[in-house]
């Protein structure tokens, strides 16, 4: 896509496995505060967008006003409970180089490892593109 910045791989951990040279694996940091797995549930909705749940789930009050005759009305319902949520740099079908190659981001999920979060992503090599005759 013309004028979209080329995501870069700068601050993330690549592991490419001599087997299948093919693809990598991605580790990008998730930079959130969001506490460990035993009191937080990653959530990926979107394309980019995590959300750490409350664990186990809490819901939210609702939320609304007061009429004058003082009857509640409602006006959202109660969502549950979040430490946050963050935009990861990578997403799905972005194109990265490593080693001089272009790699095309697939699926992934968010982790915790190295007592932090991470998004975890894989890359396939891209073939390079041929010149029609």
């Amino acid at each position: 896509m013309p004028g979209k910045p080329v995501p870069t791989l700068s601050d993330c951990l690549v592991e490419r496995s001599y087997e299948r040279p093919w693809l990598l694996d991605i580790w990008e940091p998730i930079n959130t505060k969001a506490p460990s797995p035993s009191r937080c549930l990653p959530y990926c909705c979107y394309v980019r967008t995590v959300i750490f749940y409350h664990r186990p789930y809490v819901q939210k009050p609702p939320t609304g006003w007061r009429d004058q005759q003082g009857r509640f009305h409602r006006s959202e319902g109660g969502s549950f409970a979040d430490y946050g949520q963050v935009e990861t740099r990578l997403s799905w079908d972005d194109v990265v180089e490593f080693d001089g190659e272009q790699f095309e981001i697939g699926g992934g999920t968010v982790v915790w490892r190295l007592g932090r979060w991470w998004a975890y992503r894989w890359a396939r090599r891209r073939q390079p593109q041929r010149m029609a005759a």
